[in-house]
């Protein structure tokens, strides 16, 4: 925070610097209920039972060699994440909340934490506040303090270990109390009032505590869509390759077979080899011809298409968003299809 004190006669949220940078980070991570309780479910397919589980190695390998798997879970967190405050330059008493929002690096650090909450069910961002235990409650009339720093955890790093009984809030029965997280050989314990909650694909609650207390990555409902496009460039480049392929005309070759004669078509194609080799040519004898022969592909493209417009609609992403490509169709328009996507995102997040 600036050495410039806030002014105590501003409106009630920035009397304590602490909880008035907590409000603003909820502005900015667009929670629209407050801590813990930012999620958004993109994927309305249901676990599918035959697809194997996505354990945390498998799903960083994804995160960190696939384009598309980072899309999916970095897109609509940029889209949620911005919906909550814009981050212009203010005039008057507020100009110190925005500088530790700057100074904090929030803005990046939601879209980060909603992304990877996304792709391994749920992720925190922890606040650190000066001078206090973060394993208490924050409580409204605790001294001014300052945010010292934002960290994040994916659900890999923490342990849930305590629960509310709903005495206070019986709304929040059953949620996680306290989380241990740990990290660089040392752990902490964290209330939940002192943490941001990004989820991934809701589960219900019974298949939720199963789960470690974790929903499901937005990954496994579409994996059967993202392995079946990933197959169709497999098979695309494949029929690429073979487009083209070279025809030979031998003179006597039906002779050699019928005689048996493996030896001598043994040495011919060892010979064109040698050509091919060293010469970078053909060596042809009278009567014997070489050419290139196309092999259709005609409809390949359409296949493919289909199979992108596949893979958008199970991870609810236009295909101009998932894949970079202008919109196609009547009246379609790479901003139509944006605005009602970025709407989705908003009217979905809570």
């Amino acid at each position: 925070m600036s050495d410039q004190e806030p002014n105590l006669t501003t409106p009630a949220a920035l009397l304590s610097e602490a909880s008035a940078a907590l409000d603003a980070l909820g502005m900015v991570f667009n929670t629209k209920s407050g801590l813990g309780v930012a999620s958004r479910d993109r994927s309305e397919a249901a676990t599918v039972a035959d697809v194997p589980v996505l354990d945390e190695a498998t799903l960083t390998a994804l995160w960190r060699k696939s384009a598309l798997v980072k899309r999916l879970c970095i897109k609509p967190a940029k889209v949620a994440t911005s919906k909550g405050v814009t981050l212009a330059a203010p005039k008057g008493d507020a100009a110190w909340l925005l500088d530790e929002l700057a100074r904090l690096d929030a803005l990046a650090l939601g879209v980060l934490a909603r992304a990877w909450g996304n792709l391994y069910g749920y992720c925190l961002v922890a606040v650190t506040i000066e001078g206090q235990d973060p394993a208490s409650p924050l409580l409204p009339s605790a001294p001014v303090r300052r945010v010292v720093k934002l960290t994040t955890y994916d659900r890999h790093e923490v342990t849930q270990i305590a629960y509310d009984n709903g005495a206070l809030d019986p709304s929040r029965t059953g949620e996680p109390l306290s989380y241990m997280v740990h990290s660089g050989g040392a752990s902490v314990v964290y209330h939940a009032s002192r943490v941001f909650r990004f989820n991934g694909a809701p589960l219900p609650r019974r298949a939720k505590t199963a789960n470690s207390g974790s929903d499901d990555s937005v990954i496994l409902g579409p994996l059967p869509a993202l392995l079946r496009f990933w197959q169709a460039v497999q098979g695309l480049g494949t029929m690429l390759h073979d487009s083209s392929v070279g025809v030979w005309k031998i003179k006597g070759l039906s002779n050699w077979i019928n005689a048996g004669n493996r030896a001598a078509i043994q040495t011919w194609i060892e010979t064109q080899l040698l050509f091919r080799g060293v010469l970078g040519d053909h060596a042809l004898d009278e009567g014997s011809d070489f050419e290139f022969k196309a092999r259709s592909i005609e409809g390949a493209e359409k296949i493919f298409r289909a199979l992108m417009d596949d893979l958008a609609a199970e991870v609810d992403l236009p295909r101009s968003e998932l894949f970079g490509v202008a919109a196609s169709g009547l009246n379609a328009s790479e901003e139509s299809d944006r605005k009602k996507w970025h709407e989705s995102v908003e009217k979905d997040e809570r």
